[in-house]
Order: C-alpha cells, then sequence, then structure tokens
C-alpha cells in the first residue's frame, strides 16, 4: 500500500524540482547558485528552528548565530548538490558495472540516513527526523537516476501514472484498517509518517461523532465520615523527576533500588496504577499542584491561574515551602508563567539545582526552620532531579546510569524521612509519586514527552500517614487526583477549579469497585484508560490504538480492530471528556476542539471562518485552526475571504491558501511581508515557499530579536 504512496510522492517532489531547477537556469545560469537559491527557505526555517529547543536557545547573540547558521547550511546544500549533480553525472557516463556499484552505494547511503532517523533522538526534533527523510529520499533518488533515459520508457510511464492514480485510493483505504494506520501515522516510523503526513490533503476531514455524557464518579455514594483524615498534620510531598511506575521495588544486583520507598509503601497505600496528565514535566507538575488537566485547559485559553494546593493549605494557616529547580518548567513553561512565576503558590521556595543529598539536605533545613517558628502544620515539597536525562549515574548504559540515580535519590529521601520522624510532633502524611515516566526503547524512542505508552505516563504512588492500613489500589488514579486527596487527609476542602478526584474513599477497607476512567495527553494525543483497556487516538491523523494492560502489558498488540466495541467505549469516554473541557471555553465548541488539534471539526471551522456575524478575532483564529489541518478541499473553500472586510482574516485565509499552494494567495501573502506583527511576516513567507522576495523576508526575520 505504501509503494504507490511513496511513488506518487518521489514522482510530485522531482518534478517540483526539475521545474523549479528549469526555471531559475536562466537567471542563475551557475548550478551552484540555483541550488543555493532552491535551499534557502527551507534551510533557513530549520536554522531558525535550531535555536528554538534545547540548550541551544539559551545561547546569547541569537541576532548573529541565526543567519550565521542559515548561511552555513545553505552554502553546505548549494556546494554538496552541486557536487552531488556532477557526481551522478560521471557516473552515468560510464559503464553499467560502474552505474550499479554507484547504485549501491547510494542506496548504502539511503539505508544509513533512515537508520539514523530511527537512531538519533527518536521522536524529538520534528525538523531534524524531517531533514533525514528528505536526504534518504534524495539518496534513493541519485541512485535511481543513474540508469534514467532522456525518454522514458513506456512501461516506466505507465508504473508512474499507476502508482499516481493509485496513491489516493490507497490513502483513503487506511480508514479501514485502523492498525496500518496506527503504524502509518504513528511514533514509530518517521520516514513513513513523514510519506503519510505530506499526503494528508488527499484524505478529507472526518466527521464529528456523537459523544457519551461524562462518567458518574464511582466514589459517589461513600461515606465521607468514615474517610480517613488526620487534622493539623505535616504534609510531606516528593516527587522524583522521571521515575518509572516499574522502578518501585525493582531489585537489581541482588538489591531494590528503592528500600526506603519500599518500606513506605509496606506501611502505607500504594495506587499501582498511576498516570500523569502529561509526559512534560512543566504541565505534569503544574496539574499535579492545580488539580486540573493543564496540557488542554491552557491551550483552550480558560481563566489561570487556578487555586494551587499550596495556596489552600496556606489560606487554612499551614506554613508551605518548596524545593525544586525552575527547570520543571523547561517544556512550554512561557505557557505556565503563572504558576512558574509564583512558585505554583508556595510562601517559600528554593530553586538551588543540587544533587539529591543537596535536596535532602535543603529539605531537612526547611523543616528545622518549620520547628524554629513553633511548628505550625506545613505542607513541604521536594522535587528531586537525578534521574532525569542526561544520567549522571554510574552503569555501563543509560539505563543501568538511570537505575543509579533513582538508588541515590532513595538513599537521600531515608536521610530526609528519619529527620523529619525525629524533629517533627505532629503527625506527617507523606506522598510520593513523579512527574512522568521514561523510556529507555520500549517503542523506539528515548526519554519522554513524546508518547503515551506506560513507560513514559505511568508512575508511581505512595501515600503514608500513621496507623494507616497498608493495601494496594489497582483502579487507576491520576496525578490531579494527589491534590484533592492530600488537602482531604488534612481536613481541609479542596477549591471548586480542581477536577481531581479524592482519592480517599479507595485507602477504606472496602473501596468502591466501580471502574475509574483517567486521561493523559500529549501534543495532539490522547489517551483513556479503563481497566483493562487503554485507547491511545491522535486527534488530528485518526490513529487509535487500543490495548489490553491485563493480557499485554508492554502494549504490543494494537486490539482497534478485534475489539471495536470496547474502542467505540473508550472513544465515546475521551469524545465526552474532550466535550466537557470545551465547553468551559470562549470561541464555542469548535474553536476549542481545534486548538486541541481535533480534526473532525474542521468543517465547522470553515463555517465560523465564513460566519460574518462573528468577531473577526474568533473568525481568524478559525481559519489559523483550520490551516493546520491541511484539508485542500476546505482550505480552498477559504478564497473568498481574500476579500474580507477584516485585516486579519484576510491575512490568515491568504496564509492557509498559499501552504496548499494555491496560487490566488500570493499577491496577498507578498503584501504581507511587510506587515506587522513580525510573526505574520515569516509565516506569509513560508506560504511563499519558492518566491526570492519570501527568502528576503525570512533572512530578515532571522536577524531579528522578535
Amino acid at each position: 500500500m505504501l509503494l504507490p504512496l511513496g511513488a506518487a510522492l518521489g514522482a510530485l517532489v522531482g518534478a517540483s524540482a526539475l521545474l523549479a531547477d528549469a526555471l531559475l537556469a536562466r537567471a542563475l545560469p551557475r548550478p551552484l547558485l540555483r541550488h543555493a537559491a532552491l535551499s534557502s527557505l527551507p534551510l533557513s526555517l530549520v536554522a531558525w528552528l535550531l535555536f528554538t529547543g534545547g540548550r541551544m536557545r539559551r545561547l546569547p547573540a541569537q541576532w548573529l548565530l541565526r543567519p550565521l547558521a542559515a548561511l552555513a547550511l545553505v552554502a553546505s546544500a548549494a556546494l554538496g548538490l552541486t557536487l552531488l549533480r556532477k557526481l551522478t553525472a560521471a557516473l552515468r557516463a560510464r559503464s553499467l558495472r560502474v552505474r550499479v556499484f554507484g547504485a549501491a552505494l547510494f542506496v548504502a547511503a539511503a539505508q544509513l540516513l533512515h537508520g539514523l532517523d530511527h537512531r538519533v533522538l527518536p521522536r524529538l526534533y520534528e525538523y531534524l527526523h524531517a531533514t533525514l527523510g528528505a536526504l534518504t529520499l534524495l539518496a534513493f533518488a541519485c541512485a535511481a537516476s543513474l540508469f534514467a533515459r532522456p525518454r522514458p520508457s513506456r512501461p516506466a510511464v505507465a508504473l508512474a501514472v499507476l502508482g499516481l492514480a493509485l496513491s489516493p485510493w490507497a490513502f483513503t483505504r487506511l480508514d479501514a484498517w485502523p492498525n496500518v494506520r496506527a503504524e502509518v501515522f504513528g511514533v514509530h516510523a518517521p520516514f513513513v509518517r513523514h510519506l503519510a503526513l505530506a499526503l494528508t490533503a488527499l484524505r478529507p476531514a472526518p466527521v464529528a461523532r456523537p459523544y457519551a455524557p461524562p462518567s458518574i464518579d464511582p466514589s459517589a455514594g461513600v461515606d465521607r465520615s468514615a474517610l480517613p483524615r488526620w487534622e493539623g498534620a505535616h504534609v510531606l510531598l516528593v516527587t522524583i523527576d522521571a521515575m518509572r511506575a516499574d522502578r518501585l521495588g525493582r531489585v537489581v544486583d541482588g538489591r531494590s533500588l528503592t528500600p526506603t520507598l519500599d518500606a513506605l509503601a509496606a506501611r502505607g497505600t500504594v495506587f499501582s496504577r498511576t498516570y500523569t496528565q502529561a509526559p512534560h514535566s512543566s504541565y505534569s507538575l503544574s496539574s499535579l499542584h492545580t488539580g486540573e488537566y493543564l496540557h488542554e485547559t491552557v491551550p483552550l485559553g480558560q481563566r489561570q491561574p487556578l487555586t494551587t494546593m499550596a495556596e489552600s493549605f496556606g489560606r487554612a494557616g499551614y506554613a508551605t515551602a518548596a524545593v525544586f529547580t525552575r527547570g520543571v518548567f523547561f517544556t512550554e513553561g512561557e505557557r505556565l508563567t503563572p504558576y512558574r512565576d509564583r512558585d505554583l503558590g508556595f510562601t517559600r521556595a528554593d530553586h538551588v539545582d543540587r544533587d539529591a543529598r543537596g535536596q535532602a539536605d535543603a529539605l531537612v533545613r526547611e523543616l528545622d526552620d518549620i520547628v524554629r517558628r513553633g511548628e505550625p502544620p506545613s505542607l513541604a515539597w521536594v522535587h528531586f532531579f537525578d534521574a532525569h536525562a542526561p544520567y549522571q549515574g554510574r552503569g555501563a548504559t543509560p539505563e543501568a546510569q538511570y537505575d543509579d540515580g533513582i538508588r541515590h535519590i532513595d538513599a537521600a529521601l531515608s536521610t530526609a524521612l528519619d529527620h523529619a520522624r525525629s524533629v517533627l510532633r505532629r503527625p506527617i502524611i507523606v506522598a510520593v509519586t513523579a512527574d512522568h515516566g521514561e523510556e529507555f526503547g520500549e517503542h523506539g524512542g528515548v526519554y519522554h514527552g513524546s508518547t503515551l505508552y506506560e513507560e513514559q505516563v505511568r508512575v508511581p504512588l505512595i501515600i503514608a500517614a500513621p496507623g494507616m492500613s497498608p493495601r494496594v489500589v489497582t483502579q487507576p488514579a491520576q496525578l490531579i487526583d494527589l491534590a484533592p486527596t492530600l488537602l482531604g487527609l488534612a481536613g481541609l476542602t479542596p477549591p471548586a477549579s480542581m477536577r481531581g478526584t479524592d482519592l480517599r474513599p479507595w485507602m477504606l477497607p472496602s473501596p468502591p469497585s466501580a471502574p475509574r476512567t483517567v486521561f493523559a495527553s500529549v501534543n495532539t494525543r490522547v489517551m483513556v484508560v479503563r481497566l483493562p483497556f487503554k485507547l491511545i487516538a491522535d486527534l488530528t491523523f485518526g490513529v487509535e490504538e487500543l490495548y489490553d494492560l491485563t493480557r499485554d502489558p508492554t502494549e504490543r498488540r494494537n486490539l482497534a480492530e478485534a475489539h471495536r466495541s470496547e474502542r467505540s467505549s473508550l472513544r465515546a469516554s475521551l469524545d465526552a471528556w474532550l466535550a466537557a473541557l470545551a465547553a468551559e471555553s470562549g470561541g464555542g465548541a469548535a474553536l476549542a476542539r481545534g486548538r486541541l488539534g481535533d480534526r473532525t471539526v474542521a468543517r465547522d471551522l470553515l463555517a465560523l471562518a465564513r460566519d460574518r456575524s462573528r468577531p473577526a478575532d474568533t473568525r481568524a483564529e478559525a481559519v489559523t485552526l483550520l490551516a493546520r489541518f491541511a484539508d485542500a478541499s476546505l482550505i480552498a473553500s477559504l478564497a473568498p475571504l481574500l476579500r474580507d472586510a477584516s485585516p486579519d482574516v484576510r491575512a490568515e485565509a491568504a496564509i492557509a491558501l498559499g501552504r496548499a499552494g494555491d496560487r490566488r494567495a500570493r499577491p496577498a501573502l507578498v503584501d504581507l511581508l511587510s506587515s506587522d506583527p513580525p510573526a505574520r511576516r515569516w509565516r506569509a513567507a513560508l506560504a511563499l515557499d519558492g518566491d526570492p522576495r519570501a527568502t528576503e523576508a525570512l533572512t530578515e526575520a532571522l536577524w531579528s530579536d522578535d
């Protein structure tokens, strides 16, 4: 099925490149200059993206580094393409044996690039993998060019026509094969995924499906007076960055990695299937402290900041102190500034970067200070960072180094807990969890923040208090449940803004038996777990993966086709959850779902964009969101908006049409190259791909600090 897709895409790309080269030949007779012109726009974008993440964006003099990087990339590409052109021309003039040998070398280079695409930072930095995918195609094209004829044979032409004819059919057939679709659009095979993404416009946007109302709280009917509580107790929250759930009690070299946590679990409640709300520290920890699905509600534009757990404790007279690094806000921290800048509501906050022993010592100092102030009830939070990459522990492999980091954290925590028990007279409620997990190649990736598989989203959760009966809860829990639970254990009422569920009913001898449903998300993918099944769905590309976590805990067998009723039931719960979140957002449900990347609302967004009775900013945003879904037929319907009364609507319509290759938008796009804001200028430049004026505008943007 993928053969006609690749053949069609290769034919289109090759024909476009040859046409562009021929058009530029008169103005730029030297191949070196033509290659520089052809590569300037995409490589200028790559240069800009190089400085948008990681340590690169912290470097000084960005105004100089970005254009220098663009010049270096364009010069390297122009020189490389020119040499490659000469090499292929020379090889075509040689004997068949030499050409076969040369083609074998090109194919080997393509395989090497394809391997790098899978192995180097898998699922991270999309522009890097797009570049590797383009180089892979180029290597295959060079191999094929060694046998090309000036006039292609009839069978070759017939094969190309057949590939072009079959590609739309093959692509639309993906709806009938959910498992194949999951692999094509999934996170496992970046090269194939880029082929599929390039052809997304061939497939119409799916129609929104009806959804069921949200499920009933499974703890309803529990006698609230019987729930455990320790009024006036100290609360100690411990979070361990990147600790997977399977590291709790894991035996390595004949001994447990976590003897301190094992002892705590033996006298407390262990929620063995707890999920983070997102495999990013920033969203995960902020969601934990607010009891809210911030990965969804922040993009939806809902009111922030919400009342945090620390603020709720503080209003009840608790002393609050936190020991954590601001590095936890590294990913999309600019969206969470109300929480970052206010230290998540803690009165005292220590942000020094330390190892586990240093963090434990800082916590001890905070506890001693509480005692010096007469020991008011307190909430203390400490976050350990030693298990986060780059791993600092000892070991021959990254996983061994990671495990050593967990062992050091556990030892440091033992010191802090012993000190707390020795100096504090009030009861101590201890909760230990993690912000997310960590992947070591289980699904082809590393680190975290890229998938919703168990190794990245399942975390440990232990809650212990004096006299608590030990038990293990197998019903799913989620990190947004922790804040209302800790407030309830201290005898306080959680604020109404917290969506999390108080977990105390599951600490009773006879816990609720009704199944729980929990959710998580990353990028445009969302997850719902209701045991024994787990559904992962991509809102933009319609991918659905269903796993039986009891029989298939490593998530190897996608049951989306075999268990359609379970898939439909979980998808209805997912849609109901998203609808409930969207209902509280401004601009209507279609706009809200579009912000979350839900492609099923594409037609609703088109209707909203055309509705001149709606506010101009709402209509402009609808156009912007519609452009992300790359539905060619719907985007073509935006052409009348090029004459709209609103300049913002006109601008967004021009950019959307330009990205779809619609030449009707080119005059408007040229005008936008000199407009404000700067972000709109470079978006217009990217939509004018191939126009020299676009290259000038993008180069100017690279020199700018905006």
